[in-house]
């Protein structure tokens, strides 16, 4: 069960926390993690209070005043402060804080059903939950409909899914440098990008991709040269000097003269 994951929320915190004006024993000012005025959960400066009952630190101070709300229970690691003797909290390199793994301890400590819808989906959270955790984990998901996931036909399986059609767009007009006429090929064929790349299969669908672009690069590089059409005499095969209405009529008039108009002996009269 991922409840039995869960690690307890040391009590000596929320001891402290409930004694109005108590002094801190713990001076331990690692990162928590913040709910945003939004509803986003993100991370930030801890937000434990000095003895003067401030926030030790003046970014956390900063935070509370534009509304964030510290989620310091749920931010506590299985690391024990040796000063302290206490759990410490997230900490930016131990806990890979700059990368997606920074929720891995709000996770841990119960914290899966904070997180707004809108955050869910856009971490595509709703198609694949992070750290190997089922759907059950957001009860979220119960009270919304929830966008179909769509796949870009130009990657390889495994890329990362889209949420919606204009989201496959414009991937593929920046990352595989299509044109709208290549996209709406693929989407008809991808059933609007829903059809999710299977093996081979997408693999070769990206290969024809390539070789769509290789031509139309090669078109656009190597015009095709269209030469004029050079107007040549039917009858003696010899070109017909000029390009106005006229051309012809000299043409015959020179190289084409009625019998009765030559001279005996081939001469001219």
């Amino acid at each position: 069960m991922v409840a039995e994951t869960y690690k307890p929320v040391a009590p000596q915190w929320k001891q402290r926390q409930e004694a109005a004006g108590a002094p801190s024993t713990n001076r331990n000012i690692n990162d928590i993690y913040w709910r945003k005025r939004d509803g986003w959960i993100t991370t930030g400066p801890n937000a434990q209070l000095g003895v003067d009952g401030k926030p030790l630190t003046a970014q956390s101070d900063t935070k509370r005043r534009l509304g964030w709300e510290p989620l310091i229970q749920y931010s506590f690691t299985d690391r024990v402060s040796d000063k302290t003797g206490q759990h410490d909290t997230i900490e930016i390199t131990q806990d890979r804080l700059n990368t997606p793994d920074k929720f891995y301890w709000f996770f841990v400590n119960g914290g899966a059903h904070l997180f707004p819808i809108e955050q869910i989906v856009a971490y595509h959270w709703h198609i694949t939950p992070p750290f190997g955790l089922p759907k059950t984990v957001f009860p979220q998901l119960d009270e919304y409909d929830v966008p179909l996931p769509h796949y870009c036909p130009a990657c390889a399986p495994g890329a990362p899914i889209k949420n919606a059609p204009g989201e496959v767009v414009q991937h593929m007009v920046v990352q595989h440098q299509m044109n709208l006429q290549q996209i709406r090929i693929l989407e008809d064929q991808t059933n609007g990008f829903l059809d999710k790349p299977v093996g081979a299969a997408g693999l070769a669908i990206r290969r024809k991709v390539a070789v769509i672009e290789r031509d139309a690069s090669e078109r656009i590089a190597t015009p095709v040269r269209q030469e004029p059409s050079l107007p040549i005499c039917n009858e003696c095969g010899n070109l017909i000097e000029g390009t106005d209405g006229f051309a012809k009529a000299r043409h015959n008039k020179t190289y084409h003269k009625p019998a009765e108009e030559m001279v005996p002996g081939g001469e001219e009269g």
